[in-house]
């Protein structure tokens, strides 16, 4: 009898497969007034970044990799999203974000990447659509953003990548 219930579980477990990333997880945790592009500011301190991550989100908060980061990994490297933070003097300097999905697929992902380029355009002044990329000054320091689509992978994603140069 114990080994039908193992069994049982193990095929109840299987048939729900691995989690998916729903447009309500972007439209909820990014782009909504209560979102990550809508709460979080250049200026703003990290530990008033990290405040805002609620219960969705895991934390990374590694200073000596530079590594600062909301993630949610619903299925690892196929159903992600990354948000990545560049801290100057602990401050967001700069904002990237990774969107990794198979079951939102390549429209809606292109339709998201339409609606980071209007935000990345708005409040960071930055040019998505031009190919390449642009650099924004904040603080005598300049940040480069750059904007990659990879729509036609096993994994479609789109990412805003954005690092100091």
């Amino acid at each position: 009898m114990k080994y039908i219930t193992i069994l049982s579980m193990a095929l109840f477990l299987f048939s729900c497969g691995a989690g998916q990333l729903e447009n309500s997880d972007l439209e909820e945790n990014l782009f909504s007034e209560n979102g990550i592009f809508n709460k979080v500011n250049q200026g703003d301190s990290w530990s008033e970044v990290k405040g805002l991550a609620g219960e969705y989100w895991e934390i990374q908060d590694d200073p000596g990799s530079n590594i600062f980061q909301f993630r949610k990994d619903i299925h690892i490297s196929s159903e992600q999203i990354l948000v990545n933070f560049l801290l100057l003097e602990n401050e967001v300097a700069g904002i990237g974000v990774s969107i990794s999905s198979v079951n939102i697929g390549k429209v809606g992902l292109l339709i998201y990447a339409t609606d980071l380029t209007r935000i990345y355009r708005e409040k960071f002044n930055v040019d998505l659509e031009n190919p390449d990329g642009t650099t924004v000054s904040y603080k005598e320091h300049s940040f480069h953003y750059s904007f990659i689509e990879d729509l036609d992978s096993e994994t479609p994603s789109i990412q805003v990548l954005c690092f100091e140069s």
